[in-house]
C-alpha cells in the first residue's frame, strides 16, 4: 500500500536510460528485502509504466522541470503528507532539490534526504543560492572517487556529507545474454567478423564521433573488423537529433569497403542482451560518473576500451581488463584500438578478470543490503 511507503524515490523524468533503470532496480530490491519503497513518476513517461510492471507503487505529476517551482513544491509536498511512514526521499536529480526544500517546508515531519548524482558536476555551485537549497541534504552519493572529489570541490555542503556508493548489477543478467551465433544474426553480422560494438545514445558527450573517426581509420589503414553501435538520439533534445544526423551522414558518404563493415543499427529494445555478438566493448563517453553498459559487457567477458576519465578508470583496469584513451581525443581512441587488436590473444583473459572482478565488487545483492543500511530507516 502506498501509505506503507518508507523510502521514495523522486525521478520525473521522460527518459528510462539507465539513471531511471537503476533507481528502479533499487527500489524493487529494497521492496524484496521488506522495504517499502515508492516512486514520483512524470505522467506519461516510461518510468511510469515500468514501474506499474514491476509493482511498484508511483504517484505521478504532470509538470515538466520549467514550470513555476511553486507549484511543484506544492504537488510534492500533497504527496508527502499523504505517507505518514516516509523515512527517508531518495532524489535522482539535482532539480528536485529545491522543490522538495520548498515541500518539506509545508509538512510536519521531516524525512531524511539523500541526493544521488548520477551526471558529472564539473562547476561550482558555491554561489549563495546554491548554499541555501542544498542544506536540505542530508547525504549526498556518488559512484567513484573521482566523483567524490569534484563534489567536494564544486558543492558547497561539508565534505562529510558526500559519500561513494557504487552502483550494483544483478549477476543473472548473464541469462539474458543471447547465444553468440545468434546475437550476430539479427544483426546482420558475419560469424567471423572481428566486432568492436558500442552500446550507447546518440550524443555528443558519449564519444561517438571520435569512435567513429577512430574506427574508419584504422579500417582505411587496412584493419580488418567490423564497428557496431547500437543506440539512438535522445528524442527529446534538439541538439541529439542534429548530431545523429551528422554521425548518419558521416557513415554513408565512407567509401564502400568501409562503410559495408560500420553499423548503426538505431535504438534496440534492451540491447544489452546482444552483447555476446561483439569481441570488443567500446564506451569513450567524455565523462561519465559510472557505467552500467560496462559493467554488462564485463560480465559478457568482453575486453573494454574506455575513456580515462569520469569514473571509468575505477570499472577498467588499464592493460588487465581493457585499454583507456584520453576523452574527445582521437589518436590516443585509435592507438587504444590498435592495441586492443594487436593483442588479441590476451582478450580471453581479459574478459575472465572482468566478470570475476564485476562479481566480486558490484554484485546488486551486496550493494543492496548496503544501501538499505546507509538509509538507516529502522
Amino acid at each position: 500500500m502506498m501509505t506503507e511507503c518508507q523510502v521514495l524515490h523522486f525521478c520525473p523524468l521522460p527518459s528510462f536510460s539507465g539513471l531511471e533503470q537503476y533507481a528502479l532496480k533499487l527500489a524493487v530490491e529494497s521492496r524484496a528485502r521488506g522495504v517499502e519503497a515508492c516512486f514520483v513518476v512524470l505522467k506519461g513517461s516510461e518510468l511510469e509504466t515500468e514501474c506499474s510492471k514491476a509493482g511498484v507503487p508511483a504517484f505521478v505529476v504532470d509538470f515538466p522541470y520549467e514550470k513555476s517551482l511553486f507549484s511543484a513544491a506544492g504537488q510534492y509536498a500533497k504527496i508527502l503528507r499523504a505517507l505518514p511512514n516516509l523515512k527517508l526521499i531518495h532524489l535522482h536529480s539535482s532539480q528536485d532539490i529545491d522543490r522538495i526544500g520548498l515541500a518539506l517546508l509545508r509538512v510536519r515531519v521531516r524525512p531524511k534526504v539523500i541526493q544521488q548524482n548520477h551526471v558529472w558536476i564539473s562547476h561550482g555551485k558555491n554561489d549563495p543560492i546554491h548554499w541555501i537549497t542544498h542544506k536540505v541534504l542530508d547525504e549526498i552519493w556518488c559512484s567513484s572517487e573521482k566523483a567524490r572529489e569534484d563534489l567536494e570541490r564544486f558543492l558547497p555542503v561539508p565534505k562529510s556529507k558526500i559519500h561513494v556508493i557504487r552502483y550494483g548489477r544483478d549477476l543473472n543478467i548473464v541469462q539474458t545474454f543471447s547465444p553468440r551465433e545468434s546475437a550476430r544474426a539479427e544483426l546482420g553480422l558475419p560469424s567471423d567478423a572481428l566486432v568492436l560494438g558500442a552500446i550507447a545514445r546518440i550524443d555528443k558527450g558519449k564519444g561517438i564521433w571520435e569512435l567513429l573517426q577512430a574506427s574508419t581509420q584504422l579500417m582505411d589503414e587496412g584493419a580488418d573488423f567490423h564497428l557496431v553501435v547500437i543506440g539512438g538520439p535522445t528524442l527529446t533534445d534538439p541538439a541529439s537529433i542534429e548530431f545523429s544526423k551528422k554521425v548518419t551522414e558521416f557513415v554513408e558518404t565512407l567509401p564502400p569497403r568501409i562503410r559495408e563493415r560500420v553499423k548503426l543499427t538505431g535504438g534496440i529494445p534492451n540491447a544489452g542482451r546482444l552483447l555476446k555478438a561483439f569481441d570488443l566493448y567500446a564506451q569513450v563517453a567524455y565523462k561519465e560518473t559510472f557505467s552500467l553498459a560496462l559493467l554488462d559487457a564485463q560480465l559478457a567477458e568482453l575486453p573494454v576500451i574506455g575513456t580515462a576519465s569520469g569514473g571509468t578508470p575505477e570499472v577498467v583496469r588499464e592493460g588487465s581488463t581493457g585499454w583507456l584513451a584520453k576523452p574527445e581525443d582521437i589518436p590516443t581512441l585509435k592507438a587504444a584500438i590498435k592495441t586492443s587488436l594487436n593483442h588479441r590473444a590476451s582478450w580471453k583473459a581479459f574478459g575472465q578478470r572482468a566478470r570475476a572482478r564485476v562479481e566480486r565488487e558490484f554484485d546488486i545483492n551486496v550493494i543492496v543490503p548496503e544501501i538499505i543500511r546507509r538509509y538507516s530507516i529502522s
